[in-house]
């Protein structure tokens, strides 16, 4: 017979989790049980770089139906090392969503600065790379700002 099972024993947490709540209740009450500690919790994911008060630029795209998204993907990982090296780099991330073809690059910066920096650094790496061709529009839709909330990141 295994130690829960055994009525003479204090419960234990096991046989009060699967009792459920009026059990516990019940016991408490009783005061079968003296005291009673809640299992611990999930850890907390870290809680990763404080990016607030970071600038942030968004640029969307549509690719184009007929682009070849593997080669776009190859010369945009260049922009990624380039854009990594830049003053005041964070981050990059690229999103895509395959049905809407919505390609939206998200950088984050130090400052508003290096935010703007990265604007114009975008820009002529289209422009030099022939990118114009891989979206509908070759102009993206820019969305800049101060970064307010974050986590996790």
């Amino acid at each position: 017979m295994s130690e829960s099972s055994l009525s003479t024993k204090t419960p234990g947490r096991r046989d009060l989790m699967k009792a459920g709540a009026g059990a516990l209740a019940a016991l408490a009450g009783a005061r079968t049980v003296t005291s009673v500690r809640a299992q611990d919790g999930t850890p907390e994911v870290p809680a990763g770089r404080d990016l607030n008060g970071h600038y942030g630029v968004t640029r969307t795209y549509v690719v184009a139906e007929d682009a070849d998204l593997d080669a776009l993907i190859a010369i945009v990982e260049e922009y990624a090392t380039i854009i990594a090296a830049s003053p005041g780099f964070a981050a990059y991330s690229i999103l895509y969503n395959d049905e809407t073809r919505i390609w939206t690059a998200v950088s984050l910066f130090d400052t508003a600065e290096h935010a703007a920096a990265s604007t114009e650094s975008a820009a002529s790496f289209v422009a030099e790379h022939d990118l114009g061709g891989y979206f509908e529009d070759p102009a993206p839709v820019v969305v800049d700002g101060r970064v307010i909330i974050n986590r996790g990141f």
